[in-house]
């Protein structure tokens, strides 16, 4: 979850003042879901949001790995 938080602090920090910031946090916020790993490391992602990304099939994802 501190990845998380480090993008909403981000996201935080623009400037209401502007459309398109408030549209962006609008839109980035309202589609958040909290979601947990299963015994083998995947996620289900909400069908709301597979709706919404047209995923109809099975999806791998990758993570960049970074070495301390």
């Amino acid at each position: 979850m501190s990845e998380w938080k480090k993008v909403e602090g981000k996201i935080d920090a623009l400037s209401i003042n502007k459309r398109d910031v408030r549209a962006f946090t609008r839109f980035f916020f309202s589609a958040a879901q909290e979601c947990e790993f299963d015994k083998q490391g995947r996620i289900n992602i909400p069908s709301i949001l597979r709706n919404y990304a047209k995923i109809e099939k099975k999806v791998c994802c990758g993570r960049r790995l970074q070495s301390n």
